[in-house]
């Protein structure tokens, strides 16, 4: 995905239903280092900042999901908040994403987050 291409498309992050609630208490996807839920040192890319990771495809979430809890997954707008993973063909930013600009995939459909408050 081109970056010129990215802002008419979206962004998946895949999480589960514990925190999904824990976004919607806090406000917004917050970032974290590369060990956070992970057993690696660095990111792909070697840097050490906090990021979150997202993928331009909702079927490639599955591999996202954490081993416990029920999957959940989420979208945003592409926007300049993310930059490519050379390496790996995933997205990342550095910013939290606020709740107001997620959606959440229930029963088929998308919804903004913000409506399950």
């Amino acid at each position: 995905m081109k970056l010129s291409s990215i802002n008419e498309s979206y962004l998946y992050h895949g999480t589960n239903s514990d925190n999904l609630y824990e976004i919607l208490d806090s406000g917004y996807i917050d970032v974290f280092p590369p060990d956070y839920g992970t057993n690696q040192d660095e990111w792909p890319d070697g840097q050490l900042e906090e990021r979150s990771y997202w993928t331009p495809s909702q079927a490639t979430t599955q591999y996202f999901f954490p081993e416990e809890g029920e999957p959940v997954v989420l979208r945003t707008m592409a926007d300049r908040r993310f930059r490519a993973e050379r390496s790996t063909g995933d997205w990342y930013t550095t910013n939290r994403i606020p709740v107001s600009d997620l959606e959440v995939e229930k029963n088929g459909q998308w919804i903004p987050l913000t409506t399950m408050t």
